[in-house]
């Protein structure tokens, strides 16, 4: 398991659009690419499609407007994307930016503009799900939650889980990679004596797993699971 602490202070505030990868060097992730995204207000990423990769973002903070073909939808912190492979979209950051963490898998750097003519429609491959109105489970221990219900993904799986003080998650790489980020509030790994607070970033390798036990309340985790189609 790999800890990336304070991800907020990788990329200052600027004029300028910021990028900085996760998951490079040895023993980076096989399956899933990770960047983090500082935008500056009222930046647009164009109309453009990924071929061979499936793409899931997680806004850490600031908002802005996720672009279909015809339609125009609003995000802001805590809103989880989902695009599917080849399915265009774009993103314009609002009046104060917008600060995020993107996955893709397969990693895929390459990115296509796309004339709006011959691009797919809004409902063919783009989900937008906010997990700030979302509660914490009862008992000790918690469980990951699906952020979209009935998503068939053939790489990325996006879960997550809200918790209590001193509520208990296991996080367990069974058969595919594993990165949890933690939005909000605090976790301790209970096996490493370590404490890890928001906003950071846990990797795991298949075959790895922790019991992260939350700090503060609310502690809300998104999980995203990355395993290749067969």
């Amino acid at each position: 398991m790999r800890i990336f602490e304070s991800l907020h202070e990788r990329l200052r505030e600027g004029s300028s659009l910021q990028r900085s990868t996760m998951f490079d060097d040895p023993p980076g992730a096989l399956h899933t690419s990770a960047v983090l995204v500082r935008v500056p207000p009222h930046h647009k990423f164009p109309l453009h499609i990924h071929p061979r990769s499936e793409d899931c973002f997680f806004v850490l903070s600031g908002s802005g407007e996720l672009i279909g073909v015809d339609q125009r939808f609003p995000i802001s912190e805590a809103t989880v994307v989902w695009i599917s492979v080849g399915v265009p979209h774009g993103v314009v950051a609002g009046p104060s930016g917008m600060f995020e963490i993107g996955f893709q898998s397969p990693p895929d750097p390459t990115a296509s503009l796309m004339e709006v003519q011959s691009a797919s429609p809004w409902p063919d491959g783009m989900l937008a799900q906010s997990l700030l109105a979302h509660t914490q489970s009862a008992g000790p221990w918690a469980d990951w939650l699906p952020v979209f219900q009935g998503l068939t993904s053939r790489y990325l799986h996006p879960h997550y889980s809200v918790l209590d003080t001193s509520q208990k998650l296991r996080a367990e790489a069974d058969g595919y990679e594993l990165t949890v980020i933690i939005a909000r509030g605090a976790i301790e790994l209970p096996e490493l004596s370590k404490h890890v607070g928001a906003i950071a970033a846990l990797q795991f390798s298949p075959g790895e797993a922790a019991e992260l036990r939350a700090l503060e309340s609310p502690t809300l985790l998104l999980g995203i699971r990355a395993r290749v189609a067969a």
